[in-house]
Protein backbone atom coordinates (compact mmCIF):
# COMPACT_ATOMS: atom_id res chain seq x y z
CA UNK A 1 0.00 0.00 0.00
CA UNK A 2 1.22 3.41 -0.79
CA UNK A 3 1.80 5.02 2.18
CA UNK A 4 1.23 8.46 0.38
CA UNK A 5 -2.14 7.42 -0.05
CA UNK A 6 -2.61 6.64 3.82
CA UNK A 7 -1.22 10.13 4.90
CA UNK A 8 -3.09 12.25 2.25
CA UNK A 9 -6.39 10.68 3.64
CA UNK A 10 -6.10 10.74 7.07
CA UNK A 11 -4.90 14.55 6.48
CA UNK A 12 -7.71 15.60 4.84
CA UNK A 13 -10.31 14.64 7.53
CA UNK A 14 -7.93 16.38 10.05
CA UNK A 15 -10.93 19.58 9.59
CA UNK A 16 -13.31 17.93 10.79
CA UNK A 17 -11.34 16.10 13.95
CA UNK A 18 -10.22 19.82 14.44
CA UNK A 19 -14.20 21.66 14.22
CA UNK A 20 -15.68 18.71 16.00
CA UNK A 21 -13.59 17.65 18.55
CA UNK A 22 -13.10 21.26 19.93
CA UNK A 23 -17.04 21.47 19.82
CA UNK A 24 -17.36 17.99 21.51
CA UNK A 25 -15.39 19.05 24.14
CA UNK A 26 -16.83 22.65 24.98
CA UNK A 27 -20.56 20.78 24.93
CA UNK A 28 -19.02 18.44 27.48
CA UNK A 29 -17.73 21.02 29.40
CA UNK A 30 -20.94 23.23 29.54
CA UNK A 31 -23.16 19.92 31.12
CA UNK A 32 -21.08 20.14 33.95
CA UNK A 33 -22.00 21.95 37.17
CA UNK A 34 -20.33 25.48 37.17
CA UNK A 35 -19.78 26.49 40.93
CA UNK A 36 -18.06 29.87 39.92
CA UNK A 37 -20.34 31.97 38.39
CA UNK A 38 -20.24 35.52 40.07
CA UNK A 39 -22.37 37.67 42.02
CA UNK A 40 -23.92 40.55 40.54
CA UNK A 41 -22.59 44.14 41.30
CA UNK A 42 -24.41 47.86 41.15
CA UNK A 43 -24.42 49.28 37.77
CA UNK A 44 -26.38 50.55 35.41
CA UNK A 45 -26.42 49.98 31.42
CA UNK A 46 -27.44 52.44 28.78
CA UNK A 47 -29.24 50.64 26.00
CA UNK A 48 -28.99 51.38 21.87
CA UNK A 49 -31.36 49.58 19.93
CA UNK A 50 -31.37 49.59 16.24
CA UNK A 51 -34.72 49.39 14.36
CA UNK A 52 -35.92 49.33 10.71
CA UNK A 53 -39.64 49.40 10.60
CA UNK A 54 -40.26 46.88 13.93
CA UNK A 55 -43.11 48.69 14.86
CA UNK A 56 -44.68 45.53 15.32
CA UNK A 57 -42.25 43.69 18.11
CA UNK A 58 -40.36 46.81 19.78
CA UNK A 59 -42.65 47.19 22.57
CA UNK A 60 -42.05 43.75 23.90
CA UNK A 61 -38.29 44.80 23.93
CA UNK A 62 -38.86 47.66 25.97
CA UNK A 63 -41.46 46.15 27.92
CA UNK A 64 -38.95 43.63 28.87
CA UNK A 65 -36.52 45.92 29.42
CA UNK A 66 -38.51 48.07 31.81
CA UNK A 67 -39.36 44.84 33.85
CA UNK A 68 -35.84 44.16 35.06
CA UNK A 69 -35.62 42.40 38.36
CA UNK A 70 -33.84 44.34 40.64
CA UNK A 71 -34.81 47.49 39.23
CA UNK A 72 -32.24 50.62 38.95
CA UNK A 73 -29.91 49.31 36.34
CA UNK A 74 -31.29 50.56 33.55
CA UNK A 75 -30.37 53.96 32.10
CA UNK A 76 -30.93 55.35 29.31
CA UNK A 77 -32.78 53.78 26.36
CA UNK A 78 -32.35 54.86 22.98
CA UNK A 79 -34.21 53.58 19.68
CA UNK A 80 -32.06 54.52 16.42
CA UNK A 81 -35.12 54.20 13.81
CA UNK A 82 -33.11 53.90 10.67
CA UNK A 83 -34.76 54.85 7.54
CA UNK A 84 -38.37 53.52 9.31
CA UNK A 85 -41.13 54.04 7.37
CA UNK A 86 -44.00 52.51 10.20
CA UNK A 87 -44.62 53.91 13.31
CA UNK A 88 -41.25 52.49 15.24
CA UNK A 89 -40.68 55.91 16.55
CA UNK A 90 -43.92 56.81 18.15
CA UNK A 91 -44.50 52.97 19.60
CA UNK A 92 -40.76 53.32 20.93
CA UNK A 93 -41.52 57.10 22.55
CA UNK A 94 -44.54 55.79 23.73
CA UNK A 95 -42.75 52.85 25.77
CA UNK A 96 -40.32 55.69 27.08
CA UNK A 97 -37.45 55.43 24.84
CA UNK A 98 -35.52 58.04 23.18
CA UNK A 99 -35.55 57.79 19.97
CA UNK A 100 -32.99 58.87 16.91
CA UNK A 101 -34.78 58.97 13.88
CA UNK A 102 -32.21 58.72 11.54
CA UNK A 103 -33.31 59.14 7.52
CA UNK A 104 -29.39 60.18 6.48
CA UNK A 105 -26.56 58.34 5.40
CA UNK A 106 -26.34 54.95 4.56
CA UNK A 107 -29.00 53.07 6.24
CA UNK A 108 -28.20 49.71 8.11
CA UNK A 109 -26.91 48.67 11.51
CA UNK A 110 -23.12 49.26 11.97
CA UNK A 111 -23.87 53.03 11.07
CA UNK A 112 -26.93 53.23 13.35
CA UNK A 113 -25.75 51.92 16.49
CA UNK A 114 -22.58 53.87 15.60
CA UNK A 115 -24.89 57.52 15.64
CA UNK A 116 -26.44 56.06 18.46
CA UNK A 117 -23.37 55.13 20.29
CA UNK A 118 -22.04 58.40 19.86
CA UNK A 119 -24.99 60.48 21.33
CA UNK A 120 -24.52 58.65 24.57
CA UNK A 121 -21.47 58.68 25.13
CA UNK A 122 -21.38 62.31 24.89
CA UNK A 123 -23.49 62.87 28.16
CA UNK A 124 -21.57 63.02 31.37
CA UNK A 125 -23.71 61.04 33.35
CA UNK A 126 -24.25 57.64 31.35
CA UNK A 127 -23.86 54.82 32.85
CA UNK A 128 -21.30 52.27 33.63
CA UNK A 129 -21.51 50.26 30.21
CA UNK A 130 -23.74 50.18 26.91
CA UNK A 131 -26.10 46.82 25.90
CA UNK A 132 -26.72 46.72 21.90
CA UNK A 133 -29.99 44.66 21.33
CA UNK A 134 -31.76 44.14 18.36
CA UNK A 135 -35.54 45.23 18.16
CA UNK A 136 -36.82 41.61 17.60
CA UNK A 137 -35.79 40.52 20.60
CA UNK A 138 -37.31 40.16 24.42
CA UNK A 139 -34.71 40.18 27.48
CA UNK A 140 -35.43 38.09 30.76
CA UNK A 141 -35.82 39.64 34.18
CA UNK A 142 -32.64 39.21 35.35
CA UNK A 143 -30.52 40.04 32.34
CA UNK A 144 -29.11 43.53 33.10
CA UNK A 145 -28.15 41.74 37.00
CA UNK A 146 -26.23 38.79 34.68
CA UNK A 147 -24.16 41.23 32.65
CA UNK A 148 -23.42 43.41 36.02
CA UNK A 149 -21.92 40.16 37.56
CA UNK A 150 -19.55 38.95 33.90
CA UNK A 151 -18.74 42.75 33.75
CA UNK A 152 -18.09 43.23 37.54
CA UNK A 153 -15.90 39.83 37.11
CA UNK A 154 -13.40 42.31 35.36
CA UNK A 155 -14.75 41.47 31.82
CA UNK A 156 -14.30 44.49 29.51
CA UNK A 157 -17.97 43.12 27.58
CA UNK A 158 -20.59 40.83 27.79
CA UNK A 159 -22.26 38.69 25.47
CA UNK A 160 -26.07 36.99 26.71
CA UNK A 161 -27.12 33.84 25.77
CA UNK A 162 -29.22 34.38 22.68
CA UNK A 163 -31.81 31.91 21.56
CA UNK A 164 -34.41 30.96 19.07
CA UNK A 165 -38.21 31.09 20.18
CA UNK A 166 -39.70 28.79 17.83
CA UNK A 167 -42.48 26.21 19.44
CA UNK A 168 -42.46 24.52 15.93
CA UNK A 169 -41.61 20.53 16.69
CA UNK A 170 -41.01 19.06 12.78
CA UNK A 171 -37.78 18.28 12.60
CA UNK A 172 -36.17 21.31 10.76
CA UNK A 173 -37.66 23.92 12.54
CA UNK A 174 -36.62 22.48 15.88
CA UNK A 175 -33.18 21.20 14.19
CA UNK A 176 -32.78 24.89 13.21
CA UNK A 177 -34.03 26.42 16.50
CA UNK A 178 -31.46 23.78 18.59
CA UNK A 179 -28.74 24.70 16.14
CA UNK A 180 -28.92 28.09 17.16
CA UNK A 181 -28.75 27.17 21.24
CA UNK A 182 -26.17 24.46 20.24
CA UNK A 183 -23.86 27.82 19.41
CA UNK A 184 -24.77 30.17 21.35
CA UNK A 185 -25.56 28.59 24.78
CA UNK A 186 -23.82 25.79 24.52
CA UNK A 187 -20.44 26.35 22.78
CA UNK A 188 -20.50 29.86 24.47
CA UNK A 189 -21.20 28.16 27.79
CA UNK A 190 -18.81 25.37 27.63
CA UNK A 191 -16.08 27.81 26.23
CA UNK A 192 -16.93 30.25 29.40
CA UNK A 193 -16.23 27.59 31.53
CA UNK A 194 -11.94 27.26 29.83
CA UNK A 195 -12.00 31.28 30.33
CA UNK A 196 -12.45 31.47 26.53
CA UNK A 197 -13.56 34.71 24.84
CA UNK A 198 -16.83 34.86 23.46
CA UNK A 199 -17.79 34.96 19.80
CA UNK A 200 -20.61 38.37 19.51
CA UNK A 201 -23.66 37.14 19.00
CA UNK A 202 -25.52 40.32 17.29
CA UNK A 203 -27.48 41.05 19.90
CA UNK A 204 -27.63 41.02 23.79
CA UNK A 205 -24.07 42.56 23.88
CA UNK A 206 -22.68 44.97 27.14
CA UNK A 207 -19.32 46.62 26.18
CA UNK A 208 -17.91 49.16 29.00
CA UNK A 209 -17.50 52.43 27.06
CA UNK A 210 -13.38 52.72 27.06
CA UNK A 211 -13.59 49.52 24.76
CA UNK A 212 -15.69 50.93 22.16
CA UNK A 213 -12.61 52.59 20.38
CA UNK A 214 -11.59 49.43 19.17
CA UNK A 215 -14.72 49.12 17.07
CA UNK A 216 -14.29 49.10 13.10
CA UNK A 217 -17.68 49.42 12.30
CA UNK A 218 -17.20 48.05 9.15
CA UNK A 219 -19.64 46.83 7.28
CA UNK A 220 -19.68 43.41 5.00
CA UNK A 221 -22.77 42.69 3.08
CA UNK A 222 -23.64 39.28 0.82
CA UNK A 223 -23.55 41.06 -2.99
CA UNK A 224 -25.93 39.73 -5.67
CA UNK A 225 -28.76 38.98 -3.46
CA UNK A 226 -30.86 42.02 -2.97
CA UNK A 227 -29.77 41.49 0.91
CA UNK A 228 -29.16 44.67 1.85
CA UNK A 229 -28.76 43.95 5.61
CA UNK A 230 -24.56 43.48 6.53
CA UNK A 231 -23.72 40.25 7.41
CA UNK A 232 -21.11 39.26 9.87
CA UNK A 233 -20.96 42.58 11.69
CA UNK A 234 -20.62 41.12 14.97
CA UNK A 235 -17.87 38.65 13.84
CA UNK A 236 -15.96 42.02 12.60
CA UNK A 237 -16.45 43.65 16.33
CA UNK A 238 -15.08 40.59 18.14
CA UNK A 239 -11.96 40.38 16.01
CA UNK A 240 -11.60 44.29 16.55
CA UNK A 241 -11.40 43.68 20.42
CA UNK A 242 -9.76 40.62 19.94
CA UNK A 243 -7.14 42.30 18.16
CA UNK A 244 -7.11 45.00 20.93
CA UNK A 245 -6.98 42.40 23.87
CA UNK A 246 -10.36 43.11 24.80
CA UNK A 247 -11.92 39.43 25.72
CA UNK A 248 -15.61 39.36 25.50
CA UNK A 249 -16.53 36.82 28.12
CA UNK A 250 -20.58 34.87 28.00
CA UNK A 251 -23.19 35.80 30.67
CA UNK A 252 -24.85 32.29 30.72
CA UNK A 253 -27.78 33.88 33.00
CA UNK A 254 -28.74 36.97 30.66
CA UNK A 255 -31.03 35.81 28.09
CA UNK A 256 -32.11 37.24 24.73
CA UNK A 257 -35.00 35.65 22.68
CA UNK A 258 -36.23 36.02 18.90
CA UNK A 259 -38.78 34.26 17.10
CA UNK A 260 -38.22 32.13 13.93
CA UNK A 261 -39.97 33.59 10.71
CA UNK A 262 -43.37 31.90 10.40
CA UNK A 263 -42.95 31.43 6.68
CA UNK A 264 -40.15 28.56 5.49
CA UNK A 265 -38.91 31.07 2.40
CA UNK A 266 -37.93 33.63 4.92
CA UNK A 267 -36.34 31.29 7.55
CA UNK A 268 -34.33 29.78 4.55
CA UNK A 269 -33.50 33.51 3.61
CA UNK A 270 -32.37 33.92 7.32
CA UNK A 271 -30.26 30.82 7.33
CA UNK A 272 -28.26 31.34 3.97
CA UNK A 273 -27.64 34.72 5.72
CA UNK A 274 -25.97 33.53 8.80
CA UNK A 275 -24.42 30.96 6.91
CA UNK A 276 -22.63 33.99 4.71
CA UNK A 277 -21.81 35.63 7.93
CA UNK A 278 -19.80 32.58 8.74
CA UNK A 279 -18.16 31.93 5.50
CA UNK A 280 -17.09 35.23 5.84
CA UNK A 281 -15.93 34.53 8.85
CA UNK A 282 -12.59 32.82 7.32
CA UNK A 283 -11.90 35.43 5.14
CA UNK A 284 -11.23 38.01 8.16
CA UNK A 285 -10.39 36.17 10.77
CA UNK A 286 -6.91 35.84 9.96
CA UNK A 287 -6.15 39.15 10.60
CA UNK A 288 -6.34 38.39 14.57
CA UNK A 289 -3.88 35.52 13.95
CA UNK A 290 -0.51 37.52 14.49
CA UNK A 291 -1.83 39.56 17.59
CA UNK A 292 -3.06 36.50 19.15
CA UNK A 293 0.23 34.81 18.41
CA UNK A 294 2.41 37.71 19.57
CA UNK A 295 0.61 37.75 22.81
CA UNK A 296 0.62 33.83 23.76
CA UNK A 297 -2.93 33.52 23.84
CA UNK A 298 -3.86 30.41 23.49
CA UNK A 299 -7.14 30.28 24.60
CA UNK A 300 -7.97 33.11 21.78
CA UNK A 301 -7.07 31.13 19.28
CA UNK A 302 -8.90 28.00 20.51
CA UNK A 303 -11.64 30.46 20.30
CA UNK A 304 -11.27 31.28 16.99
CA UNK A 305 -11.07 27.39 15.87
CA UNK A 306 -14.72 27.22 17.67
CA UNK A 307 -15.49 30.61 15.42
CA UNK A 308 -14.27 28.98 12.53
CA UNK A 309 -16.92 25.92 12.67
CA UNK A 310 -18.22 25.64 8.73
CA UNK A 311 -22.26 25.45 8.67
CA UNK A 312 -23.24 22.01 9.79
CA UNK A 313 -25.67 20.04 7.38
CA UNK A 314 -22.97 21.08 4.07
CA UNK A 315 -19.91 20.55 6.51
CA UNK A 316 -21.75 16.30 7.20
CA UNK A 317 -22.64 16.15 3.62
CA UNK A 318 -18.66 16.85 2.76
CA UNK A 319 -17.70 14.75 5.15
CA UNK A 320 -20.18 11.36 4.06
CA UNK A 321 -19.08 11.89 1.19
CA UNK A 322 -15.74 11.94 2.38
CA UNK A 323 -16.28 8.98 3.95
CA UNK A 324 -17.43 6.94 1.50
CA UNK A 325 -14.51 7.91 -0.77
CA UNK A 326 -11.77 6.70 2.24
CA UNK A 327 -14.14 3.55 2.78
CA UNK A 328 -13.53 2.87 -1.32
CA UNK A 329 -9.96 3.18 -0.93
CA UNK A 330 -9.82 1.15 1.71
CA UNK A 331 -11.88 -1.85 0.07
CA UNK A 332 -10.05 -1.55 -2.64
CA UNK A 333 -6.38 -1.81 -1.11
CA UNK A 334 -5.15 1.45 -2.29
CA UNK A 335 -5.37 2.71 1.62
CA UNK A 336 -4.82 0.88 4.90
CA UNK A 337 -7.88 0.25 7.20
CA UNK A 338 -5.98 2.89 9.88
CA UNK A 339 -6.69 5.57 7.55
CA UNK A 340 -10.32 5.22 9.45
CA UNK A 341 -9.39 5.86 12.54
CA UNK A 342 -9.36 9.97 11.89
CA UNK A 343 -13.01 10.25 10.43
CA UNK A 344 -14.36 7.49 13.21
CA UNK A 345 -12.71 9.75 15.94
CA UNK A 346 -14.63 13.11 14.12
CA UNK A 347 -17.55 11.20 13.76
CA UNK A 348 -17.62 10.20 17.29
CA UNK A 349 -16.87 13.74 17.97
CA UNK A 350 -19.53 15.07 15.84
CA UNK A 351 -22.33 12.49 18.05
CA UNK A 352 -21.04 13.41 21.02
CA UNK A 353 -21.52 17.61 20.49
CA UNK A 354 -25.09 17.39 19.36
CA UNK A 355 -25.72 14.45 21.91
CA UNK A 356 -24.83 16.06 24.70
CA UNK A 357 -25.35 19.45 23.34
CA UNK A 358 -28.84 19.25 22.30
CA UNK A 359 -29.37 17.11 25.90
CA UNK A 360 -27.76 20.17 27.80
CA UNK A 361 -30.65 22.25 25.61
CA UNK A 362 -33.45 20.83 25.70
CA UNK A 363 -33.41 16.93 27.86
CA UNK A 364 -32.46 13.45 26.54
CA UNK A 365 -35.34 13.48 24.74
CA UNK A 366 -34.88 16.08 22.45
CA UNK A 367 -31.34 14.47 21.39
CA UNK A 368 -32.92 11.59 20.48
CA UNK A 369 -34.85 13.40 17.96
CA UNK A 370 -32.30 15.50 16.49
CA UNK A 371 -30.46 12.25 15.46
CA UNK A 372 -34.03 10.79 13.93
CA UNK A 373 -34.87 14.02 12.42
CA UNK A 374 -31.56 14.58 11.08
CA UNK A 375 -31.98 13.18 7.62
CA UNK A 376 -35.06 15.03 6.85
CA UNK A 377 -33.48 18.17 8.32
CA UNK A 378 -30.39 17.00 5.76
CA UNK A 379 -32.56 16.53 2.59
CA UNK A 380 -34.30 20.16 3.87
CA UNK A 381 -30.84 22.07 3.57
CA UNK A 382 -29.66 20.44 0.40
CA UNK A 383 -32.86 21.59 -1.35
CA UNK A 384 -32.01 25.33 0.15
CA UNK A 385 -28.90 25.01 -1.52
CA UNK A 386 -30.10 24.20 -4.81
CA UNK A 387 -32.79 26.89 -4.75
CA UNK A 388 -30.85 29.24 -3.09
CA UNK A 389 -31.95 31.86 -5.61
CA UNK A 390 -35.51 31.40 -4.29
CA UNK A 391 -34.36 31.16 -0.24
CA UNK A 392 -33.06 34.46 -0.64
CA UNK A 393 -36.04 36.15 -2.56
CA UNK A 394 -36.83 38.77 0.51
CA UNK A 395 -34.90 41.99 -0.33
CA UNK A 396 -33.67 44.09 3.01
CA UNK A 397 -34.01 43.50 6.58
CA UNK A 398 -35.08 39.60 7.26
CA UNK A 399 -36.14 39.86 10.80
CA UNK A 400 -36.54 37.23 13.33
CA UNK A 401 -40.13 37.89 13.24
CA UNK A 402 -43.06 39.48 12.06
Amino acid sequence: MDRTIDTAVGAAFLPWLAWWGTAATLAVSAALPDRHRPSPVPMTFDVVIPAHNEEAVIGRLLDSLHAQDPPGRLGRVLVVADHCSDGTAAVARDHGAEVLERDHGTPGKPPGLQEGLAILSARPDRGEAVVLLDADCVCNAGFLSALSATLGAGAPGAQAAYTIDDPGEGSVRASLRRAFGLRNVVRAGGGARFGLPCLLFGSGIALRWDVLPSLSWADPRIEGTGDTRPVGDDVLMTLDLLADGHAVRFSPDAHVVAAAPPHEGDLGAQRLRWEAGQVMMWQVSARAVPGLLRRRDLKGLVALVDWMNPPLAPTVMAFGGAGVVAVGLVAAGAASPVVLVVPAAAAAALVTYLGVGTSVLEGRRAALELFAGAPRYLAWKAGLYLRNSEARRTSGVVRTTE
